[in-house]
């Protein structure tokens, strides 16, 4: 009998020969990772591309365009310089002042350059040096021509200062020159007094309402006809300006408010033939009345107008 042999790998078959054994896959060590493949080379890497320089030919065409229009601007300069010197100074709307005056105040000289010359700069000298000059308007004229044209403001008021002097003053406020021997030629303005006064400074005030006020009516009263007529204006208590239209009328407006349209209305009462005896014109429109009248012999020795005597003008 063949011998036999416990255990499985001592075990033998009948026929004497030992059974196979299965293989075992091999035992990794605990942390660690099987080393990575590389990627089998192909071959297929193409070299970069070289960047190209640019050629310079394009350098050399770009540095020519500067220097051309660099030379273009030279010589618009110089063509300036030679061909746009003004020879000639023009001066329109002056009847105060001389041309003479205008243009020695703008700064402006012949032979200066046309188109380099600051208008801004030389109508600012000529209302700072001309004060009834209100505005100033400049244009160049080619090849070399200069028009100055200005508007004077012939309309002036008399103010009193707080030292005790008196300016005649536009009707913006500009202080126009210190009144002289002829100040009684002119409407009188009372309410405010002016402080610090300087020629062709703007009138400040301590009753600034009261200036205000003025300037407003001012600036109506003359884009009517009877400016001339007006002797008075009375802002002593804004809300109750009163004109006193030469010693015919005795007008009170009220306060600022449609201002424009109590000038319209005070137009077409004086051309009334009832109002034509003078008296007192009441244009306040308080409540709900328009317009009123009252005569010189019904008016005297009262202190207001009185609606009872007064007739109401539509």
């Amino acid at each position: 009998m063949a011998n036999t042999r416990d255990g499985r790998s001592g075990r033998r078959r009948e026929d004497g020969r030992r059974p196979p054994q299965r293989r075992q896959p091999p035992r990794q060590q605990a942390g660690r990772r099987p080393p990575a493949q590389r990627p089998p080379d192909r071959g297929d890497r193409r070299p970069q591309a070289r960047r190209e320089r640019p050629p310079r030919r394009r350098r050399s065409g770009m540095l020519l365009r500067l220097l051309a229009t660099v030379l273009v601007a030279a010589v618009c300069l110089a063509g300036m310089a030679i061909f746009f010197r003004i020879t000639e100074i023009q001066v329109a709307g002056n009847q105060i002042y001389t041309a003479e005056q205008v243009v020695e105040a703008s700064g402006l000289t012949v032979g200066e350059n046309l188109l380099t010359i600051q208008k801004r700069t030389a109508s600012g000298r000529i209302m700072a040096a001309l004060p009834y000059v209100s505005a100033v308007h400049m244009e160049r004229v080619l090849p070399s021509t200069v028009v100055i044209t200005v508007t004077e403001s012939d309309a002036a008021y008399l103010v009193e200062a707080e030292d005790g002097s008196q300016w005649l003053m536009s009707s913006g406020g500009r202080l126009l020159e210190e009144a002289g021997v002829t100040a009684a030629d002119y409407p009188q303005l009372v309410g405010f007094l002016v402080q610090a006064p300087e020629v062709g400074a703007q009138a400040a005030s301590e009753q600034a309402e009261n200036l205000a006020a003025a300037e407003t009516v001012l600036a109506l009263l003359e884009e009517t006809e009877f400016l001339s007529q007006i002797v008075e204006i009375n802002v002593e208590r804004p809300y109750d300006i009163v004109l006193w239209y030469g010693t015919l009328f005795e007008i009170h407006l009220g306060g600022t408010d449609q201002m424009e349209y109590k000038m319209q209305y005070l137009t077409a009462i004086l051309a009334d033939e009832r109002v034509a005896e003078g008296g007192v014109i009441d244009l306040s429109l308080s409540g709900e009345n328009g317009a009123t009248y009252t005569p010189w012999n019904e008016a005297l020795g009262q202190t207001e107008p009185s609606a009872e005597n007064s007739t109401e003008i539509s």
